[in-house]
């Protein structure tokens, strides 16, 4: 992330629109990539650091003070792809042993260096992450959405949507689970963050309706928070996204803006939801006002805080 001085000089380039657009579509993509990188790492970095311990057992504390002995999960690689295949395809396999399967490949694809995407690309292992997600099982249901976002945080996105994952991610939305809905609401945003082009597919595929009511009746401030920064996505890249599909997020960004939600980066990502919006002609522009931003967006110029002042 640039520094503070750098990030002010992009904000201040007011005299001239072009290049105060073109610097601050710059910066919301740094922001937003660096955003996805970091949550992205918490997760790896919380496998790696019981994966990699080298010792068979991890002592923690307990109430009077005796160690207390945890198992050490198990570090998967490339090598062991055909095993996790053999107990992903075979369909007498009980539902602990397809759930142990996903959670290598989930762990393989969570190293902090070089994920072995191409080779899980490669056996298959994708279209049976998404027939998973309609299984009865809602942790295998978690680990395959896990495992597909973290596939969609790289590169190879587009292969997550060419397998057809975009509709079933959409339906769990709705799941009963709320950590179900946020992971899939993750893919989603990291799709949608990928190109326009993503953006489009994930909201012609009804992502935005279900995507709302999460926010709007939250189960976990770490789901709103995951929401709100899928929603950015869906709100930005070039081309823009059409504003009648968008609409119905304007008044629920704006509820959010004047409410007392402020977790985590919540606010800051309203912000940025904002700014693609109105970064248009008249239409997106007015739209937004007539949400009753305005007010808003004016104190927050006020803050301490050069994330919520830049968008």
């Amino acid at each position: 992330m640039r520094e503070l001085a750098e990030r002010r000089k992009d904000f201040k380039k007011g005299l001239d629109s072009d290049a105060c657009r073109r610097g601050r579509t710059e910066t919301s993509v740094r922001i937003r990539k660096d955003k996805k990188i970091d949550s992205l790492a918490k997760r790896r970095n919380m496998t790696v650091a019981i994966a990699e311990n080298p010792n068979p057992t991890v002592p923690g504390d307990s109430m009077n003070d005796a160690a207390v002995l945890k198992p050490v999960r198990r570090v998967y690689t490339v090598e062991d792809i055909p095993c996790l295949m053999s107990k992903l395809s075979d369909t007498n396999n009980s539902m602990d042993s397809v759930l142990e399967a996903v959670q290598g490949f989930r762990r393989m694809l969570s190293t902090a260096d070089n994920p072995p995407f191409q080779s899980v690309l490669d056996c298959g292992a994708l279209p049976i992450f998404v027939q998973l997600l309609h299984c009865t099982d809602d942790r295998i249901k978690f680990e395959s959405a896990w495992a597909l976002t973290n596939v969609a945080s790289s590169d190879y996105t587009p292969a997550v949507v060419d397998i057809g994952a975009v509709p079933s991610l959409v339906q769990l939305l709705l799941s009963a689970n709320s950590d179900v809905r946020e992971q899939s609401a993750w893919c989603l945003g990291n799709i949608a963050g990928d190109s326009p082009k993503l953006r489009d597919c994930v909201l012609q595929a009804g992502a935005l309706g279900p995507l709302l009511k999460n926010i709007a009746e939250p189960a976990a401030n770490s789901l709103l928070q995951n929401c709100v920064w899928t929603l950015s996505n869906f709100c930005r890249g070039k081309p823009q996204v059409d504003l009648n599909l968008i609409r119905p997020a304007i008044p629920v960004l704006a509820d959010l803006l004047s409410s007392s939600k402020d977790v985590g980066d919540v606010l800051i990502d309203v912000c940025w939801a904002l700014s693609y919006l109105s970064d248009g002609g008249e239409e997106r522009i007015q739209a937004v006002i007539d949400a009753g931003v305005t007010a808003h967006l004016i104190k927050f110029l006020e803050s301490n805080d050069i994330r919520k002042i830049t968008p």
